[in-house]
């Protein structure tokens, strides 16, 4: 369907994602913040910052949203890559 073939007031469909960042959950906006900041500190990738988040909140019996918020509000420390 093209736009000249639409004449009601229904949007447009098109064929990119509806996906904005205002639709992210905050449990994923929480865990890509700190993934972007942990990825910083250590100087590794954010897909990689998420394996140790995950990797650090299971050593530490928290859950990974928690251990989000806490190194976002400094409460934690950065963890460590090893």
């Amino acid at each position: 369907m093209t736009a000249q073939d639409h004449d009601d007031d229904r949007p447009v469909p098109t064929a990119e994602p509806a996906i904005t960042s205002a639709r992210l959950t905050e449990h994923n906006a929480l865990l890509h913040q700190a993934a972007g900041f942990v990825g910083a500190g250590l100087h590794i990738s954010p897909d990689d910052a998420l394996v140790v988040l995950d990797r650090e909140a299971r050593e530490q019996g928290l859950d990974v949203a928690q251990l989000a918020r806490d190194i976002l509000d400094r409460r934690r420390s950065l963890p460590s890559l090893d």
